[in-house]
């Protein structure tokens, strides 16, 4: 499954737009998306059967395909209709969305062809790479749009570039987590735990 090609389209959960399949009978398919539920061992098992690489594919990063899917999971609207409706506060029902990569961006969208691709060398490269980062602001720009509260980890992330990326991505400063080192990320993880569980008074 690739983008969206119909422009803007990529970068919201409008519905009425497919998203294009691709058939490739050389390689595996990777884990679907677990939809919304209430059944920790659901999740818990989700979590676990992740696979950082599969047979013939390469552990790339395109983070705007990893924020539209978590759009699209807690959307109302097709392809997965799971998510309650927006509410105007985001207290009932309350959405949040955690953002984790490690490292910075190194796929662009091809609208000619519609595939998530490896950028040109020189600086052609650098203006792909720089485009997908201005999708992936857009795209946590919509969340944040919808109320969604967007959490960002950056996960021994070197690039000063993506980090800031990922700073500006979260809802608040505090929302936004560095952790230079691996060990550390279950403690990242109890942060936005604790974040998420603080009583809040909403007018």
């Amino acid at each position: 499954m690739t983008s969206r090609p119909q422009g803007t389209h990529r970068l919201n959960d409008n519905a009425g737009f497919a998203y294009p399949g691709l058939l490739a009978t050389s390689q595996n398919c990777l884990t679907p998306i677990t939809p919304l539920t209430d059944r920790k061992a659901t999740v818990t098992a989700a979590i676990n059967a992740l696979v950082v690489n599969v047979g013939g594919y390469r552990p790339e990063t395109y983070i705007p395909s990893g924020l539209i899917w978590g759009v699209n999971v807690l959307s109302p609207t097709a392809p997965m209709t799971e998510g309650a409706a927006y509410g105007q506060n985001n207290t009932r029902p309350r959405k949040i969305m955690v953002l984790m990569t490690d490292g910075e961006n190194t796929l662009w969208f091809n609208p000619s062809n519609g595939l998530h691709q490896t950028p040109s060398a020189g600086n052609a490269g650098q203006t792909q790479l720089t485009a997908t980062d201005n999708e992936t602001t857009a795209l946590c720009n919509y969340a944040k749009s919808k109320k969604i509260e967007v959490y960002t980890v950056a996960l021994a992330v070197s690039s000063n570039t993506a980090r800031n990326l990922l700073s500006a991505c979260a809802s608040e400063a505090d929302n936004y987590f560095d952790v230079r080192d691996t060990a550390l990320l279950a403690e990242a993880f109890l942060g936005i735990a604790a974040s998420i569980y603080k009583v809040r008074i909403v007018s």
